[in-house]
């Protein structure tokens, strides 16, 4: 055979292996993820005395939060821990910081691709809304709207983007919920037994002087806190 025809043949060979590979790598590439991007600057607005961010932790899509030695909290954001795809068809992205009792010690919007929130809504109303959720613990039920619904922690919508505020909703409350259960704070009051909801037989388990107390149940449904 012609060698010019061997090189032209080994020549073409190599390019559709290249090409392949090429194919295979842009099919796999894992898309650059915001938590893993994210700075402190950006965590300020949750955690404000935060001076430094720890690496993606291993147990739960956040980052630790700290001021010096101490641990502030964990900041992840919604749509990489329950993404709720909204109006537009894509879930909006939440920064939310949980502080060590489980309960949110504030939020921020840091992209979405919702025009109502672009055009129709005020930045003060918005803000005013997404600071609702300081304060609110993990485990709670949060419902846009439901301000005198019994077992629900309501807080107000905003006019016009009531469908909107209900998926941030959705998909905020979900990834706290998530990643307290995956990290296990332990609230630092210790709650009575009214407040867990237990029957009144649990007060008299608790006055037994022997035997033993078993409190079993799915991860995440308070067998800590109890």
């Amino acid at each position: 055979m012609d060698p010019c025809t061997v090189t032209r043949r080994l020549f073409r060979i190599a390019a559709s292996v290249v090409a392949g590979l090429m194919v295979c790598l842009s099919v796999h590439a894992v898309p650059a993820s915001r938590l893993d991007s994210l700075d402190v600057d950006t965590v300020h607005k949750v955690f404000p005395q935060a001076d430094r961010i720890s690496a993606r932790l291993d147990v739960a899509p956040a980052r630790a939060a700290f001021s010096g030695s101490e641990l502030l909290g964990w900041v992840f954001l919604s749509d990489e821990v329950h993404p709720v795809p909204a109006y537009s068809g894509k879930p909006i992205a939440v920064l939310v910081g949980l502080q060590p009792d489980a309960r949110i010690a504030g939020a921020t919007i840091v992209a979405h691709e919702e025009p109502i929130l672009v055009i129709g809504v005020k930045d003060a109303d918005l803000q005013k809304f997404i600071g609702q959720y300081a304060g609110i613990g993990a485990s709670e039920s949060v419902r846009v709207g439901a301000a005198a619904r019994e077992g629900y922690r309501g807080i107000d919508a905003i006019t016009g983007a009531t469908i909107t505020v209900m998926v941030l909703n959705q998909s905020l409350m979900r990834s706290a919920q998530a990643v307290a259960a995956a990290l296990r704070p332990i609230p630092d009051a210790i709650p009575d037994l009214d407040s867990l909801g237990l029957p009144e037989a649990a007060e008299k388990f608790s006055e037994a002087k022997q035997g033993l107390l078993l409190v079993t149940g799915p991860t995440g449904h308070g067998k800590t806190t109890t």
